[in-house]
């Protein structure tokens, strides 16, 4: 019955042998039969004989696997021909051919994420998806690329989020200032810069919307304030009247951007209010030991007594 089992073995064996079903299906290739025969007697002439053409065959397979770049297979069948007692020569050949096929496919991996990141930064799909620059950083990291290949991309990438983050604030936009600050803070590039450019961009944010309010000129304290000159038209003619103004304090207390909202009469006084409100000193305002620019209002009136 053995004797039997082990023919039948040999049969199949040489039956996969044939198909090329060298290593697969598992259970159900060349070498699992011909390791049934081994194990029922490996001393068997004709056990030896196909023992040898197996081996053989695996190293012409893995040779052939390693041409077409399928190296996980070329590996498979070169640990199985290491297993049926291939010679070391042949084993070491393989062994350094595929070595050298694992290097050059992981250069070209490395140059590949490398040419694609750079490609991403040049269209703006830094971090929002995948196969963005940030993701394919991430993949280079994780491949132990080349230093030189992983800074490039940082430094392009953090660079380029720094440009987009000060543009966005020179413009105010606040949209686009969260977008790019915050790409750098999640990336983890930069993060001195991205730390000053948060402190900027909270900064400006901050100033902006203390100058899109008009608030009474009794909200900051008055250092000096000149008493208007009263026009020599208006003062012979007994005229008296009123001006409103619009003006900006900036971080050293004193006044521009002045402008004329109503008055009263109109023609006579505008003039006159404008120069007194030139003159005018303030307390520069503060916040959180940040100055900041003020925008206020003020009604200058022109009485005789």
């Amino acid at each position: 019955a053995e004797q039997s089992e082990l023919q039948s073995m040999l049969t199949l064996a040489r039956l996969r042998l044939s198909q090329g079903s060298l290593v697969t299906p598992p259970g159900d290739s060349a070498h699992d039969y011909l390791s049934r025969a081994a194990d029922l007697d490996q001393s068997d002439t004709a056990v030896v004989e196909l023992s040898g053409e197996f081996t053989n065959e695996l190293l012409a397979a893995a040779e052939s696997e390693l041409a077409n770049a399928n190296l996980a297979l070329a590996e498979s069948l070169l640990n199985a021909a290491r297993d049926w007692g291939a010679p070391s020569a042949a084993i070491d050949g393989l062994n350094n051919a595929l070595d050298q096929a694992r290097f050059l496919r992981r250069r070209e991996e490395m140059t590949s994420l490398h040419a694609a990141a750079l490609r991403r930064i040049e269209q703006g799909r830094f971090v929002e998806a995948e196969n963005s620059a940030a993701y394919l950083l991430g993949e280079l990291r994780n491949l132990n690329a080349d230093a030189a290949l992983v800074a490039d991309v940082e430094q392009q990438l953090s660079s380029s989020l720094i440009s987009g983050a000060q543009q966005a604030i020179s413009e105010s936009d606040w949209q686009d200032c969260e977008y790019f600050i915050g790409a750098l803070e999640t990336t983890g590039l930069a993060a001195t810069t991205a730390a000053e450019l948060r402190q900027a961009f909270v900064y400006a944010q901050r100033q902006a919307d203390y100058l899109a309010t008009v608030d009474p000129v009794g909200a900051l304290s008055l250092r000096k304030a000149n008493a208007p000159v009263y026009p020599r038209e208006a003062l012979l003619s007994e005229t008296t009247g009123w001006v409103d103004l619009h003006f900006t304090v900036d971080l050293q207390g004193t006044t521009r951007d002045i402008d004329i909202i109503d008055s009263q009469p109109k023609g006579g006084f505008e003039e006159a209010a404008i120069n007194a409100l030139a003159g005018y000193e303030f307390e520069p305002f503060e916040f959180e030991g940040e100055r900041y620019e003020r925008r206020l209002r003020v009604r200058i009136s022109f009485r005789l007594d």
